[in-house]
């Protein structure tokens, strides 16, 4: 009787010990990762999200471009903002990162098609 409960118990005790231990291996650490999110001009861009891929943390670039984000190595960040192009890069074992992000510009002549096709379709399109 005995030595089926002092069986038993280990067998608990290796258990418990084993599963701590697997989940102590799956955390990541955290770092603060900062950076500044700048267009092709070498001026700051403002309103960028900055999202970690696959959670639902994220922040927002500021007036100059800088960003804060507590990351861990290995994670996606995603630069999304209207009319721009869409960037991801990997966390590293760096602490700061600069991104160049291209925005989208019409020019004259594909706004006049944009018009053109809105026409086609009813809608009219007044100047401000």
């Amino acid at each position: 009787m005995t030595s089926k409960l002092y069986i038993s118990f280990l067998i608990f005790c290796f258990l418990t010990v084993n599963c701590s231990t697997s989940k102590i291996e799956n955390t990541k650490t955290q770092k603060t990762v900062k950076g500044i999110v700048l267009d092709t001009d070498g001026f700051g861009f403002s309103g960028v999200e900055v999202k970690i891929k696959g959670t639902k943390r994220k922040t927002t670039t500021d007036i100059d471009g800088n960003f804060e984000l507590d990351a861990a190595e290995g994670d996606v960040l995603i630069f999304n903002c209207k009319n721009c192009t869409h960037q991801e890069i990997n966390v590293t074992d760096q602490n700061e990162y600069n991104i160049t992000i291209k925005a989208y510009y019409v020019d004259n002549k594909q706004q006049r098609y944009i018009k053109r096709e809105l026409r086609k379709k009813g809608v009219y399109v007044y100047p401000d």
